[in-house]
C-alpha cells in the first residue's frame, strides 16, 4: 500500500450536495472493477482465451488499486464481496461498501454529515483518473454485461482515499472517496 498524506483534506472535508446514488449492488465474490468506457468492452472477465479475471486475482488487491492487464487500465476494489453503492456529489464520487449495519437507512442518516478528517484512513493511492464515462461491475463478468453501473466523472481525479466510517453502534462502512 502506498503511503498517504493529509493533502486529501485540503481538497474537501465532507461530501457536497449529493446528486444521485445507485441501488445497492454486489459482486458474486470477485473483485469489483471501475473501468473506462473505452476499455470496458475489451474486458473478457472469465470468458474467452484471454481471461482478464484470472490475471487480476493472481495479483494482490488493496482497498483500491490501479491495475493494468493486456493494456487495459482500470481500478480494482479489494475483493470482499460487500454490498456497495455509488454516490455522485458536486465534489466527486463516493463508493460505499456496507461492512455492518442493521439496514441501509443507517448510512443515509449519516451520509450528509460524513467528515473525512474524523474518519480512520485505511489507504490512499494515486490513480490519475481522467474525466469521462466509467463502469463498475464484477471483474468475473465480460465488459458487455448489462450488470454494471455507469459513473460519470466530471473532472480528473488524482487520488483515491479509503476510510473506515463508524457512525455509531455496530454500524461500519468502508468509504472509497474519489474527490475532484
Amino acid at each position: 500500500m502506498q503511503q498517504y498524506s493529509r493533502r486529501t483534506f485540503k481538497m474537501a472535508k465532507k461530501i457536497n450536495n449529493i446528486k444521485k446514488y445507485s441501488n445497492w449492488f454486489e459482486s458474486e465474490g470477485g473483485p469489483l472493477i471501475l473501468i473506462s468506457e473505452e476499455n470496458c468492452f475489451h474486458w473478457k472477465g472469465v470468458f474467452g482465451e484471454e481471461q482478464d479475471y484470472w490475471r487480476l486475482i493472481d495479483e494482490e488487491i488493496d482497498f483500491v488499486d490501479k491495475k493494468e492487464i493486456n493494456g487495459k487500465k482500470f481500478i480494482a476494489f479489494g475483493d470482499e464481496p460487500l454490498p456497495a453503492r455509488v454516490i455522485s456529489c458536486d465534489n466527486g464520487i463516493i463508493f460505499l461498501r456496507w461492512v455492518a449495519a442493521e439496514d441501509d437507512l443507517d448510512i443515509f442518516n449519516f451520509i450528509n454529515f460524513i467528515c473525512f478528517e474524523k474518519m480512520e484512513i485505511l489507504g490512499e493511492i494515486n490513480i490519475d483518473l481522467k474525466s469521462g464515462k466509467y463502469f463498475i461491475f464484477d471483474a468475473a463478468l465480460p465488459g458487455e454485461t448489462e450488470e454494471k453501473y455507469e459513473i460519470y466523472f466530471e473532472k480528473n481525479v488524482s487520488v483515491a482515499t479509503t476510510y473506515l466510517f463508524r457512525p455509531g453502534g455496530d454500524d461500519e462502512f468502508q468509504v472509497n472517496v474519489f474527490l475532484y
